[in-house]
This record gives structure tokens, sequence and C-alpha cells, in this order.
């Protein structure tokens, strides 16, 4: 289902994630509640601006790494018509997810690691 508007204001929220280290670690690091906003926060003029933001997911343990699951979710408040009209059908469906490995802590380049969340986003976009 990877429309335009879909792909084009995640590639916005990842050049916002990627633009501030912070914003980054926040994401690498598992850091929140299972339910809440990582990024950008839901409500905000960007979550209104892009329609979309990622949502903390539970922890999930594979094999012996503990692993932090992102979902992405559409506003309906968007600007965009094409996503508020997406978020209005079912305003709690997880339209994506990626994880992230927490722990152990892989000692990676933060900034690819990021990329390669973004892209499972892109990849694991559901209908």
């Amino acid at each position: 289902m990877a429309c335009r508007a879909v792909l084009s204001a995640l590639t916005s929220v990842e050049e916002h994630v990627l633009a501030c280290v912070s914003r980054g670690q926040t994401l690498l690091n598992g850091n929140g509640i299972a339910g809440t906003p990582a990024t950008p926060n839901r409500g905000s003029d960007l979550t209104k601006k892009w329609g979309i933001w990622i949502k903390n997911g539970e922890d999930i343990k594979v094999g012996d790494e503990v692993r932090k699951r992102y979902h992405l979710q559409f506003s309906k408040d968007a600007e965009n018509p094409t996503i508020k009209k997406l978020a209005n059908k079912d305003p709690s469906k997880k339209w994506s997810y990626a994880d992230i490995v927490i722990n152990p802590k892989v000692p990676v380049d933060g900034e690819v690691a990021l990329k390669q969340f973004f892209t499972d986003l892109r990849n694991n976009i559901v209908d």
C-alpha cells in the first residue's frame, strides 16, 4: 500500500530524526513506554504536517536478543487527505513496524542503524 504520500511523509520523519543525534539515540536506546509516541510527538504540528507518527511498541525477545518494536501510525489530523482518510478508517491501525536491538547493545554506526530502521518501516507497510 506504500502510496506516495506515506513514503514522502516517512522520508520527512527520517530526515527529522537524522538531523538531531538525541532523536536518533532515543530510538536506538529503546527509550519510551509502549503505546506512547516515539517521534514526532502525537498531536504536534509535525504530526499534522506529515500525517504520521512512530509509536513505541513492546520489547520482544528473539533468541538472546531483546528488540524494541516500533509501529507506524497515521494521524486523523493529517494535512494530507489520503493519509487522513486512511487514519479515519482505522485510527489505531499499525501500518508498519520495525525493530531495533536494544540488548545486547551491538556496536553499530547509529546513522546506519537508523537508515536500516526506516528501510524496514518502508518494507513492512501493510494494506
